[in-house]
C-alpha cells in the first residue's frame, strides 16, 4: 500500500529529525524515497522540498560524492516538470560536477543529466550549449546513449 509506505517513511523522517544527528546517513535517503512517492502522484512542490532537504543533509555531512547526485538529478527532473528550467539547469550541472569528480561519466545519472541539459538548452534557444552537451553525450560509451 503506497499510502501506508509513505506514512511509515514520514514517521521515520520525523523520528530521525528529532535525533538531530547530522551524520545520520539514512535521513537523506529516506527523504529521497518520500520525494519519489510525491513525484509519482504529481506533488512536485512537496517532492522538490524533500529533495532540497536531502541535498542539504548531505551538505551538512560534507558529502559531495556520488550519493548526492541521486537527489540532484531527481530535483532537476522535478524542476523541469514544474517548468523551472533555470533551477533544473543548476541541479543537473551540480550533479554532473559531482559525477565528474568521481569518474562516473558512463553512469545512467550522468547520461540523464546530459540529456536533460540538452533538452533545456534547446527549449530555451541556447543552441551552442545544447550542442556542447550533445557532443559530450555522444562521446560516451553506448551505455550512455
Amino acid at each position: 500500500d503506497p499510502a501506508r509506505a509513505e506514512s511509515d517513511l514520514r514517521k521515520a523522517i520525523e523520528i530521525r529529525g528529532k535525533k538531530n544527528d547530522p551524520l545520520d546517513d539514512q535521513l537523506p535517503i529516506t527523504l529521497l524515497r518520500v520525494a519519489q512517492m510525491c513525484d509519482k502522484t504529481d506533488r512536485y512542490e512537496e517532492a522538490a522540498k524533500l529533495l532540497e532537504e536531502s541535498v542539504e543533509k548531505y551538505a551538512v555531512q560534507n558529502r559531495n560524492d556520488v550519493m548526492v547526485s541521486f537527489p540532484l538529478v531527481m530535483l532537476g527532473d522535478i524542476h523541469c516538470k514544474m517548468g523551472h528550467n533555470q533551477e533544473a539547469e543548476k541541479d543537473y550541472l551540480r550533479a554532473l560536477k559531482v559525477l565528474d569528480a568521481f569518474e562516473r561519466p558512463n553512469s545512467p545519472r550522468f547520461s540523464l543529466a546530459l540529456k536533460q541539459l540538452v533538452m533545456i538548452y534547446k527549449k530555451t534557444g541556447q543552441d551552442q550549449l545544447a550542442e556542447k552537451y550533445q557532443q559530450r553525450l555522444d562521446s560516451l560509451a553506448p551505455m550512455g546513449k
